[in-house]
Formats: C-alpha cells, sequence, structure tokens
C-alpha cells in the first residue's frame, strides 16, 4: 500500500473568505490526524480536499492518484458539519446509499446487514433504523452520517467535527470507529476542536 493522502499548497481561508494560509498535510496508510485553527474555515478546506467543492488551488493526492469532485463513495467517506442526510428516508436508507452508487455487490455481504452493523457500533439501536432522520436528534444524526461514510470502506475518510453534538459515551463509539479505519489501513482525515478526539489522533496540525 502506498502513502496515503498528500495534500500540498491548498489555500485556507477565514470566515469572511480572505486567504491566512495554505495548508501542506500527509495522512499516511493507517493514519489519523487532526486539523484544527480557530481563525480558519476548516469546513471548507476538508470539502475540497475531500472533492465535495471545487478546489482553489494546490494538488490532493491519494495513493499517487489525484482526487478530483465526488470520488466513488469506497475511495472517499465525507460527514460535513450539516450531516446533509435525506429527511424523507430512513435511518439505514440513508446509510445504505453510498452502497447502492458502488458497481456490483459492495464488499462483505449484504448491504442492510452492513449498514446495521455499521449504525450499532455507534450506538443507534434497532428502534431508529426505520425512523426518518427527520426524527432523529442532532447527535444521532452526525452517527448517522459517519456510519453512511464508513460503510463503503472507503480508502480516504474525511470527518468534519464528527464529536460536535456527541455526549462522552457516544464521542468514545466515534473514536473507536475513526481508529478502526486506520487499523483496516485506511486514513482520516478531520477537524475538531474536542480535545479528546484530538488527542486519539496521531497528529494534531494547527492551520
Amino acid at each position: 500500500m502506498t502513502a496515503g493522502l498528500t495534500v500540498r499548497g491548498v489555500p485556507v481561508q477565514d470566515a469572511s473568505g480572505t486567504p491566512v494560509s495554505a495548508l501542506d498535510v500527509d495522512v499516511p496508510t493507517g493514519g489519523v490526524v487532526a486539523l484544527s485553527g480557530r481563525s480558519a474555515d476548516l469546513s471548507a478546506v476538508l470539502a475540497a480536499i475531500a472533492g465535495r467543492a471545487p478546489r482553489p488551488g494546490g494538488s490532493v493526492r491519494l495513493d499517487d492518484a489525484d482526487l478530483g469532485l465526488d470520488e466513488p463513495p469506497d475511495r472517499v467517506g465525507w460527514v460535513a458539519a450539516d450531516h446533509a442526510l435525506v429527511g424523507t428516508l430512513t435511518t439505514l436508507e440513508n446509510v445504505v446509499l453510498p452502497l447502492l452508487a458502488l458497481r456490483g455487490r459492495p464488499r462483505g455481504g449484504d448491504h442492510w446487514a452492513r449498514g446495521q452493523e455499521h449504525l450499532a457500533r455507534l450506538g443507534l439501536g434497532e428502534d431508529t433504523w426505520f425512523n426518518l432522520v427527520e426524527q432523529l436528534s442532532g447527535g444521532q444524526h452526525q452517527r448517522v452520517a459517519l456510519a453512511r461514510a464508513l460503510v463503503p470502506l472507503p480508502r480516504l475518510v474525511v470527518l468534519d467535527e464528527p464529536t460536535s453534538e456527541l455526549d462522552p459515551v457516544s464521542a468514545d463509539l466515534v473514536v473507536a470507529a475513526v481508529r478502526e479505519v486506520a487499523a483496516r489501513g485506511g486514513c482520516c482525515l478531520l477537524a475538531t476542536v474536542d480535545p479528546v478526539l484530538a488527542q486519539a489522533c496521531d497528529t494534531c496540525v494547527e492551520v
């Protein structure tokens, strides 16, 4: 397996759109790196790195190949700060959506079973699986969005403040899920102000 994620010279702006710096960061295979910086618009930076928004400059490569817009979900998993769930679908349907976008049968067997497994790992019991997501709390939304990102077993996971709405018990489940990404040979880049999550990362980069 090659080096993982390499980010070079991606512009960083503040909330007003004023450039403040350029980001250089490496996330090796099996690595978890956190970004922090209260003056920087980290949401915009992460969206550009994950290919969910046009990149204003610099380069982003994963395993020595350029990352573009809308990479397949088994290559890049993404959790935005607003979670971006589909309110008219159930919890489980939201989680399974990325698997339906993959060609052929998803790795690891039945996709409904995989969705249930990932939800359970994040503390979301069967009583939530068939509710519309609009019926769930903000913290539950956050964990559903993470389960959706993780279920295709992506090579790279990019997370924007994944524990911001969680109690300590739920946050610990997120930490365990992030470390599991690294343990299976993926890599993870995230933004956080949560000291517990930051401490669980291999490196914390001030932006």
